[in-house]
């Protein structure tokens, strides 16, 4: 599920770890675990795919499916996932339309 969010201001988000900031170039391509994303822009295209070229190869290596980013835009991750966190981390986007 995808919530979206729109407007000028600051949004509150909470995460397990550090939250990094990624910003894409027109066409700059940037994959990351689907557990590990917080929020990105409007302007970023994503794709759902495989972490490997196998099915089973992704099923074995304990990956599955990773999200493919496209830019241009902003991508927020964060650098740990609930499953190996040992607390949350509340921390603020500046989001700008």
């Amino acid at each position: 599920f995808l919530l979206s969010a729109s407007g000028t201001g600051t949004l509150f988000v909470q995460s397990y770890g550090a939250v990094i900031r990624r910003e894409l170039a027109a066409g700059e391509r940037f994959v990351v675990d689907n557990r590990y994303v917080l929020a990105f822009s409007h302007s970023v295209t994503y794709l759902l795919v495989k972490a490997s070229e196998g099915l089973k190869d992704s099923l074995v290596s304990g990956e599955g499916l990773v999200n493919r980013y496209e830019g241009p835009g902003e991508i927020f991750f964060q650098t740990r996932s609930r499953q190996r966190s040992g607390g949350v981390v509340s921390s603020m986007i500046n989001m700008a339309t």
